[in-house]
């Protein structure tokens, strides 16, 4: 790493489905901003699975950030619950590497039969409630995650935090 690189910061949304609590959405990346690798024919690609979520601006609190993040790419309401984790996410394919301090944050939807909506067509195609089993046999499965989510759901493994936390209090 350069001595003008940066450890940057971002936040991603997990989004709980309000009809089903193990529920979550994830979205198919189809952006070339990042979280690329380059084949051999030098062509770029970057499908995988990936939160709500992007970069944290300046003076913005982590949650605020995450709820901001999730409304403009999924047109959602939602309301920010609490950080859930936090990951440490190294691009070492890309030229220059890439690291990224990413603060994901538990939200709830504000109106229950809302509908995730693709609103950013050249980053996303298209949104899924999807299990954190349900996830993990498509990972098994060869489908790409977004190294984020990758990493939150190795960090996250045995526990509940891929759980809408409101349900899993009250059952405490």
């Amino acid at each position: 790493m350069s001595a003008q690189q940066f450890v940057k910061v971002g936040t991603s949304a997990l989004i709980f489905n309000a009809k089903n609590p193990d529920e979550f959405l994830i979205g198919w990346r189809i952006s070339k901003s990042h979280g690329t690798k380059y084949t051999l024919t030098l062509e770029i690609t970057s499908d995988s699975w990936q939160l709500p979520g992007g970069h944290l601006d300046v003076g913005e609190e982590v949650a605020d950030g995450a709820v901001r993040e999730a409304t403009e790419e999924t047109g959602l309401n939602v309301k920010a619950l609490g950080e859930i984790e936090c990951t440490n996410d190294i691009f070492k394919n890309e030229d220059p590497v890439k690291h990224y301090t990413t603060h994901h944050v538990a939200c709830e939807m504000i109106e229950a039969d809302a509908v995730p909506r693709v609103t950013e067509p050249d980053k996303c195609a298209e949104w899924r409630w999807v299990t954190r089993e349900g996830l993990e046999k498509r990972q098994m499965n060869g489908e790409k995650l977004f190294l984020p989510l990758e990493n939150l759901l190795k960090k996250t493994a045995g526990t509940n935090k891929l759980r809408n936390p409101r349900v899993s209090s009250e059952e405490a």
